[in-house]
């Protein structure tokens, strides 16, 4: 009876932890999805940590992760990418997205 009663203690516990380590990880992704902006720019956030930014000429792609509430970090391919990785910090209200003093609408 005491061996049942350990091995049930030290799964709920083990629960209670995986509980806290989950919900304690990371920052919720509210960026996921495409933006499109004042200018006809387009941002498209993935769900895997990718990214795609067009505008009426160019196309670019790359990398970004959620650092902190409102900063993210992005780091574009090639050529775009020779400054090398930018910290953003942006602003969500609704369906408005405030990026690099540009206003973006979600449409997806």
């Amino acid at each position: 009876m005491t061996g049942k009663f350990l091995r049930l203690v030290s799964v709920i516990v083990i629960l209670m932890l995986a509980t806290v380590l989950v919900s304690g990880c990371g920052t919720q992704n509210n960026l996921l999805g495409t933006w499109e902006g004042e200018d006809g720019e387009v941002l498209e956030f993935f769900k895997d940590g990718t990214l795609i930014i067009t505008d009426k000429f160019i196309s670019a792609s790359g990398n970004y992760s959620i650092i902190e509430k409102n900063r993210v970090r992005i780091e574009l391919d090639g050529l775009w990418g020779i400054a090398g990785a930018q910290v953003i910090n942006y602003e969500i209200s609704g369906n408005q997205l405030y990026f690099e003093g540009t206003t973006y609408t979600k449409t997806r």
